[in-house]
């Protein structure tokens, strides 16, 4: 287990490092016409959910006898070198919970995740390219690393019964380090030039069925993030004004000197 932590580590650090070069590379892929490539930050916010075997109920998260209601927050920064394309990097923090009340058990945990996605403009890739509309939807498939610590709990009577990470694991400060992969879709929606408001939702399997301590039924735990955000644009080149073109006056009438 190790070994394949480290291994996934090593191979998510070389991806993060060649994001510079792959970003150079694209910007000599011709875009489109009337297309500038641009750079872009942001954060956002929003709910952390989880998804895997002590979970009450399958889709809707429960509020009472142990509140699996949990937050998270983000930064990203990305480029987009197409009207389609672009690449993007995000990190997020966030917490999460799931209770199983046929099982007497509960679970809390928080995680640290560092993810690279690529974003694909669903209405230029179907429709005209256009970098000025209102709302533009998108998807994101990507895989990064998240880094846990979580804590088994008896529902009954809150008893601490087990935990993983803290300082056991192979990530940051002894967290679980395990691999993900991520898929969702997003929408912008554009006030300017420069600033998005987005809204998106994308779900993160994990490599693992270990975060809330019960590894019986299906392998991969999974949790979702739903966010809402905002991001600044910049970086966009200005167009080349084109040649200036004479105007002819054909009815105007020269003066021969006196």
């Amino acid at each position: 287990m190790v070994m394949k932590n480290r291994y996934l580590f090593r191979l998510f650090l070389l991806i993060i490092i060649s994001f510079p070069l792959i970003t150079i590379k694209a910007q000599n892929v011709a875009p489109g016409k009337n297309f500038s490539p641009y750079w872009e930050i942001g954060v956002n916010g929003g709910t952390s959910l989880f998804f895997g075997d002590i979970k009450e109920k399958y889709f809707f998260p429960v509020s009472k006898d142990n509140n699996e209601w949990r937050l998270g927050g983000g930064l990203i920064t990305g480029y987009q070198f197409t009207p389609v394309f672009g690449l993007r990097g995000q990190m997020l923090y966030g917490q999460l919970a799931g209770t199983k009340r046929s099982l007497n058990r509960y679970f809390e945990g928080d995680y640290l995740e560092f993810n690279l996605n690529t974003t694909i403009n669903l209405n230029n890739l179907f429709g005209k390219k256009r970098s000025n509309r209102f709302a533009s939807t998108y998807l994101l498939v990507g895989v990064g690393i998240t880094n846990y610590n979580s804590t088994f709990y008896t529902l009954s009577t809150g008893t601490k019964i087990g935990y993983i990470g803290f300082g056991s694991g192979s990530g940051i400060k002894g967290r679980t380090l395990e691999g993900i992969l991520t898929g969702g879709v997003g929408v912008n929606f554009r006030v300017n030039d420069h600033f998005i408001v987005n809204f998106e939702t994308a779900n993160r399997i994990m490599n693992s069925d270990e975060m809330d301590g019960w590894v019986k039924n299906f392998k991969y735990d999974v949790y979702n993030y739903t966010s809402l955000g905002l991001t600044y644009r910049f970086g966009r080149r200005k167009a080349k004004p084109g040649p200036k073109i004479p105007v002819l006056h054909h009815n105007i009438q020269e003066v021969p000197p006196g």
